[in-house]
C-alpha cells in the first residue's frame, strides 16, 4: 500500500477515490498515506486540493501533518482551514512535542485545536501539553482558551497560570466564571496556591453584594453565595438539596439566553454530581432537561458522553432509547452505541496494524503468534501462520473444541474485523454483568490475566458484553 500512495499523482479524480477508500468501515487505509513524507510536487497538489472541505479532512489527518512538518508548513502558512479533528480522540495533538520537530508548525496547530472545543473527545491532548510547555505558551494559550472555559479545562490550567491570569479572568461574567472555578476545584481537584484562594474568596465576598437579575426578576448573590458555602467549598457543611434544587432552576432559567460551552459546561458538572444532594428523581429530572434542551452543536462529545454515562442507563428502556434517539451519535458513549455503530468506531480507531517488511510475517509456531498477539498486543493484517492468512487461522484454532480460553479471545478481534460468528457460549456466564466480572473470572481459568490484551484491543472500551456477544457469538441470544 505504501508503494502505491508514494506513486500516486493527487489529481481531483485521484483524490477523491483516495479518500473514499480512507471513508471504507472495514479497514483504516490513511494508516499508509499518513506516514509519507511528499515531494514538493505533490505538496503542491494536495495544498490546491485541500481548498477542497470533502478532501480537506481525509487527505490533512493530524497523523499526516506530524509526518510531513514540510507540508503542514504550507497549509498552515496559506492560512487552508483544516477540517480535521484536532481534539478527537483518534487523532489528538498533545503528543505532538515527542513527534514533531517544527515547533512553529505544533504551536500553530495547538492554537487552531481552541477553536475546536465542541468536538473534544477528552482533554489529554491539553494534559500532555500543558506538562512540557513553556509558561509563555501556556499563557498565550489560556488566553485563547478564556471564551470556552469549563471547569475541566481550568483545573488544568490553575496549576499553570499565576494569579494575574485568575484576577483577569473573574473580572468580566462574575458568576459564570466563580462557579466554573469553585467546581473546579472542588469537583476536579485543581491544585490552588494561597493567593488564588484569596483571589476565589475575594471575589465571592463582592459578588454576594451584588444583586443577580434574571428575566426582570432579583435575586440576592447571597444565595449563590451560600450555595457555595453548602456545596463548594473545602469545610463543606450538609449539602442542601432545596438550595440546590433553586440554584439550578436560576441557572436554568439564564440559560435561556446562554449559547456557550462555559455555562453549559456548568449545568452539566453540577448534575455530575447531584447524586447524593438531591433525591435520584429530581437528579434524573434535570438531566433529561438538559439532554432535551442543550445545543449539541456548543458541548462537546467529551462532557455529554460523561453525563449519559453516569444517568441515564438507570431510566426504564422507552425512555432510555428515546432520549438517545436524539443525541447525535458522536457524543454517545461507544458502550451505548447499536451494535453495528460501535464495530465501526472500534474498526477506525484502530487496533490493527500493517507490520513493516522487516518483520518476520510468515509465523510457523503459535507460540510466535502468541508472543505478537498476546506479548506485544500487536494485531497485525499481514500475517500468515502456516500459509492461512492469522484471522482465518485464529478462527479455525478457536473453534477447535480443545482450544485454550487465550486462544478464543485472540480470536475476538478477527471475528469483528470480518463480521464472522462461531460458538462462543461456554465463553460466557449469566454472572457476567460486566466486563471486570468476567475477566475476573477468565483469569481464574486461564491462570493468566487477560485485561491487558483486551484493553490492547480496545474491546471493553467500545462493546458491552452483551453487544460483543451479538457482533460474534452464534449461540447468544437476546
Amino acid at each position: 500500500m505504501e508503494v502505491i500512495f508514494k506513486s500516486i499523482s493527487f489529481s481531483l479524480p485521484n483524490a477523491m477515490k483516495v479518500a473514499e477508500m480512507f471513508r471504507s468501515p472495514l479497514y483504516e487505509y490513511a494508516i499508509h498515506y499518513d506516514g509519507i513524507g511528499e515531494t514538493k510536487e505533490c505538496i503542491d497538489q494536495l495544498v490546491e486540493l485541500a481548498k477542497e472541505k470533502e478532501l480537506n479532512a481525509a487527505l490533512l489527518s493530524v497523523s499526516k501533518l506530524v509526518a510531513d512538518p514540510r507540508l503542514a508548513r504550507r497549509i498552515l502558512a496559506e492560512n487552508i482551514p483544516l477540517e480535521t479533528c484536532l481534539v478527537c480522540i483518534e487523532s489528538e495533538i498533545g503528543g505532538l512535542r515527542l513527534r514533531m520537530t517544527d515547533e512553529w508548525v505544533q504551536e500553530s496547530l495547538m492554537l487552531l485545536a481552541t477553536k475546536q472545543l465542541s468536538r473534544m473527545d477528552s482533554l489529554c491532548w491539553l494534559r500532555q501539553y500543558l506538562e512540557h510547555a513553556t509558561k509563555a505558551k501556556i499563557s498565550r494559550l489560556a488566553e485563547l482558551l478564556v471564551p470556552n472555559m469549563t471547569p475541566d479545562i481550568i483545573a488544568l490550567l490553575l496549576p499553570k497560570t499565576n494569579a494575574v491570569f485568575l484576577e483577569n479572568y473573574l473580572s468580566t461574567d462574575v458568576l459564570c466564571r466563580l462557579l466554573i472555578v469553585s467546581l473546579a476545584k472542588m469537583t476536579c481537584q485543581a491544585s490552588l496556591t494561597p493567593l488564588q484562594e484569596s483571589i476565589i474568596y475575594a471575589r465571592w465576598q463582592d459578588f454576594s453584594l451584588e444583586t443577580v437579575r434574571i428575566h426582570e426578576e432579583s435575586h440576592s448573590g447571597d444565595v449563590f453565595t451560600s450555595f457555595k458555602d453548602h456545596h463548594l467549598s473545602d469545610s463543606e457543611p450538609a449539602a442542601d438539596p432545596q438550595l440546590f434544587v433553586k440554584v439550578f432552576g436560576l441557572l436554568a432559567n439564564i440559560g435561556k439566553d446562554r449559547s456557550d460551552l462555559s455555562f453549559w459546561a456548568i449545568l452539566a458538572k453540577l448534575l455530575l454530581h447531584c447524586d447524593g444532594v438531591v433525591d435520584q428523581g429530581v437528579c434524573m429530572e434535570r438531566t433529561a432537561w438538559y439532554l432535551e434542551t442543550v445545543d449539541f452543536s456548543i458541548v462537546p462529545p467529551s462532557v455529554i458522553r460523561e453525563l449519559i454515562f453516569r444517568h441515564v442507563p438507570r431510566w426504564d428502556d422507552s425512555y432510555f432509547k428515546k432520549t438517545l434517539e436524539r443525541i447525535p451519535t458522536s457524543h454517545i458513549p461507544n458502550r451505548l452505541l447499536l451494535p453495528q455503530t460501535a464495530l465501526q468506531r472500534w474498526v477506525r480507531y484502530p487496533p490493527f496494524i500493517m507490520l513493516p517488511q522487516k518483520h518476520d510475517r510468515d509465523l510457523k509456531t503459535w507460540e510466535k503468534v502468541a508472543s505478537l498477539i498476546v506479548g506485544r498486543r500487536v494485531l497485525p493484517l499481514n500475517v500468515w501462520v502456516c500459509g492461512q492468512w492469522i484471522g482465518d487461522a485464529l478462527i479455525r484454532r478457536a473453534e477447535s473444541t480443545v482450544q485454550s480460553i487465550e486462544g478464543m479471545l485472540m480470536a475476538w478481534p478477527y471475528l469483528l474485523l470480518t463480521g464472522r460468528k462461531m460458538a462462543m457460549g461456554a465463553l460466557f456466564e449469566d454472572t457476567d454483568q460486566n466486563w471486570q466480572m468476567f475477566i475476573r473470572r477468565v483469569n481464574v481459568l486461564a491462570n493468566r490475566n487477560q485485561r491487558m490484551m483486551l484493553e490492547a484491543f480496545y474491546i471493553p472500551r467500545f462493546f458491552t458484553i452483551e453487544t460483543l456477544r451479538m457482533l460474534i457469538d452464534s449461540t447468544f441470544k437476546q
